[in-house]
């Protein structure tokens, strides 16, 4: 909380020069858990190449943050640098692997699977950034803000509704915590969660008005809700497939880093495209 007052009310007129930081090691954390995870099964992409490519990614993201105010004549939009940092992550690994190569069988496995680390945490990641600078300094916190919220709030709903009244399994096979009664609590706190964001926080940091009407706030909620049990069920096929309960053992008592951002990974794009496309918020 103290960086989130810090990058609203002390960043030198550059929004997200606080929270950056933060975003960088929790991308470093969550790569090192899932290619720990691959190496349960012995599935062994370039580590270095993941790591720097998962970083570039995110530092794309984060390039507009140097400029007071982006320029318009500037050729590349701020999502744009994502792609471009995407293209030189893809390279960075397809490189690395012309170098490691040996003998047939495995290079292109490993490049699969490189690839795919870098889209699941360095594009997820980045989504946080480009989150936290959609439209004014005010704005941009309130976008990140309400994401996080809302998907936390989804996530003890759903683990104390499942706790109290759980009875019918969601996907037993492959979590068989999560209950259907789960579920449906996650996505009511999200939208309780929610309707508390834009009535009152949203507000009170931006204009002092309500941001969006009734049905606005309820769709955010459920989708964001809906995204965030996704990205918790992700996670847990990738566990579930390299035979592990949990991502790490960084955060005692939760498991690892991922644990805890599993559900903002696949939340956090869907929150973005519900305040670019106008949904919620104003940019």
């Amino acid at each position: 909380m103290l960086a989130c007052w810090l990058d609203l009310n002390h960043n030198f007129g550059h929004a997200g020069i606080w929270l950056a930081p933060f975003c960088f090691a929790l991308t470093i954390f969550v790569t090192c858990e899932v290619l720990g995870l691959l190496r349960r099964r012995e599935f062994r992409p370039l580590a270095w190449a993941v790591h720097a490519g998962t970083l570039t990614v995110v530092v794309a993201a984060c390039l507009p943050i140097l400029w007071t105010q982006y320029p318009r004549d500037m050729p590349v939009p701020p999502s744009g640098w994502v792609l471009l940092g995407l293209f030189v992550a893809v390279c960075l690994v397809m490189v690395g692997e012309m170098f490691r190569y040996e003998e047939p069988g495995g290079a292109m496995v490993n490049v699969g699977l490189a690839i795919f680390t870098i889209c699941y945490t360095g594009v997820s990641m980045a989504f946080l950034a480009m989150v936290r600078l959609l439209g004014s300094n005010e704005v941009g916190l309130s976008a990140l803000l309400s994401l996080i919220v809302v998907a936390k709030v989804s996530d003890v709903g759903a683990y104390g509704c499942g706790r109290l009244l759980g009875r019918h399994k969601l996907v037993p096979r492959l979590s068989p915590g999560k209950t259907v009664e789960g579920a449906i609590g996650g996505v009511l706190a999200a939208c309780f969660g929610s309707f508390i964001m834009f009535q009152w926080v949203v507000p009170a940091l931006v204009d002092g008005r309500p941001s969006c009407a009734w049905w606005q706030w309820l769709t955010f909620g459920v989708l964001v809700a809906a995204a965030a049990m996704v990205g918790d069920l992700a996670a847990s096929l990738m566990k579930r497939d390299m035979d592990q309960k949990d991502s790490g053992n960084l955060v005692p008592g939760l498991g690892g880093v991922l644990d805890l951002m599993d559900s903002l990974i696949l939340a956090a794009p869907v929150a973005y495209a519900c305040w670019v496309f106008g949904l919620v918020g104003a940019t």
